[in-house]
Parts: structure tokens; sequence; C-alpha cells
């Protein structure tokens, strides 16, 4: 990845937060009669300087980092690289389990860098796991009732432990790994779908909405969690989704008439950028 494309990807990645940032602000405002406060504007202009999706704030620094990782990553031998795997697996995804925050904070750029580095490590070496399903789903059990037992039985939110660290790393790393098993195909509705995943992350995700939506998914008068989990993967595909996936088809539509990805706008800026450099 060079690092035009890679600014050109982080400008796609800011125009579209910025977008729909800028919508939920003025629509709840509007909606409720009441400004939802100077700093909540503020962050809603500014989403990545002032961090208001932690995913977003950290996967633009991955994207700046990628040009730079990928050469020092090429230049690694298999042993420097295993090692330098386990030192990221230690210092981002083990110590999350003490309290030691200081290479990331549960949700940071470490949490990120580790599985692209692993990513690589694959690529370059491959990587062979028998048995790949039941592990995976394996984790997949021990995330869901390391989070509902201790909620349950204690009234302990054991989330935070259990959804970052090294047991999302190996599933997200299965879950690589058996995708790159399935036979490559092209299917229209599925890839426009995905085009719209992100905008459900940022809609749902916005600090003024997300409470909101929470309260409306509790059920509060369905005492089986479970089923109550349940009831709310459903309403979430069938009416979240479902909206979200149309709204993007308009914001997408929108984007192209006006041509605001453009790629040649982030190439002038780049070029600008190296032409001063070399003058200095």
């Amino acid at each position: 990845m060079s690092v035009e494309y890679s600014l050109h990807q982080i400008w796609k990645i800011w125009t579209e937060t910025f977008f729909y940032t800028i919508l939920l602000f003025s629509l709840l405002s509007v909606s409720t009669g009441k400004f939802q406060g100077l700093k909540n504007m503020i962050k809603s202009i500014f989403p990545f300087s002032f961090n208001l999706y932690w995913f977003i704030t950290a996967y633009i620094m991955l994207i700046l980092l990628i040009p730079f990782i990928n050469k020092l990553l090429l230049n690694l031998n298999h042993r420097e690289f295993v090692f330098l795997i386990l030192i990221l697996i230690i210092i981002n995804d083990l110590f999350v389990w003490t309290n030691n925050n200081v290479a990331t904070y549960r949700s940071g750029l470490g949490t990120l860098i580790t599985p692209y580095v692993i990513g690589g490590y694959i690529r370059k070496y491959g990587l062979k796991v028998r048995k790949k399903p039941i592990y995976f789903i394996l984790c997949l059990l021990i995330m869901y009732f390391g989070d509902i037992v201790p909620l349950v039985l204690f009234g302990l939110n054991a989330g935070e432990r259990i959804f970052f660290g090294i047991i999302p790393l190996i599933a997200a790393t299965l879950l690589f790994l058996m995708f790159t098993e399935i036979k490559p195909f092209y299917n229209r509705s599925i890839n426009l779908l995905a085009t719209t995943v992100f905008s459900s992350y940022i809609l749902t995700e916005y600090p003024l909405i997300r409470p909101k939506l929470w309260i409306f998914l509790q059920f509060k008068n369905i005492k089986n969690t479970f089923i109550a989990d349940l009831f709310g993967a459903i309403v979430i595909f069938l009416l979240i989704y479902i909206i979200i996936f149309s709204i993007d088809l308009l914001r997408q539509w929108i984007f192209k008439k006006i041509g605001i990805n453009n790629i040649r706008v982030v190439n002038n800026a780049v070029n600008k950028i190296n032409t001063f450099l070399i003058r200095k």
C-alpha cells in the first residue's frame, strides 16, 4: 500500500464519518428541539481528532502506518517475525487482563496492530491449524458465557476483559484462516451489503444515539437473557440494518454524484506536500 493510496482510504473513511456525525447531530437537535451541546458539536465536526469513535480513530492511525509497517515486515526473517508477534500479543492482548494499559487501553491502536501483523505473517509464511471451526466456536462460547455468567450469577461486568485481548484475537485469526480457504466467488448482493456495514457502525455507535438504542434493545419484559439476546439479534437485523442499508445507498449515490471520493483530489494534495518537503 502506497502513501497515496493510504491517504485516499483515510479520506474516504473521514468523509463518510463526517457526513453521518453532522447528519445525526443536526437531526437530534432538530427532532428534540434542543441543541445537543457545543462539545458534542465539535466532536461531530472533528470525529477523528476528538476520538468520537475509538475504532475509526485507531483504524485511521493504522492506515497511516501501514506503508511503513509493510516495509518492516517484508525485511523480517521468520524468527524475527515470530518474536515481533509474541511481543505484540503480550503488550497488546495479555496485559489487558492485568489492567496494564500502556500499550493499548483495551480499544486502541494496539488492538488493531497485532491482528494486522499476524495477517502479514500468514500471507508471507502461511499458518496451518486443524479443526479451525471447532476452535472458533469454542472462542465465541467462551466470550459469550464469560460475559453472561458473571453478570447473571454475581452481577459482575466482565465484558471488557472477555471481548478484548487474547481470546478475540485467537477467534479473529481462526476466522481469517477459514475465509482464506474459501474458494473466491462474486455475489453482487453480498458486495453491495458489505459497502454499507461501516455506516452501521457509525450510526449505531454515535454517542448520542447509542444509549437510546441500548434502552430500546433491553427487552425488560423478557426475563430470560438468552431469549432477549435472540430477540435483540432479530430486531437489529430486520429494523436497524435494513434501514441503515437504505440510508447508506442514498449516501453513496450522493457522494458519487458530487465526486467527493475522487482520487485526484487526494493525489493533488499529496503532490503539494511532496513539493513542499522537497523544497525544504
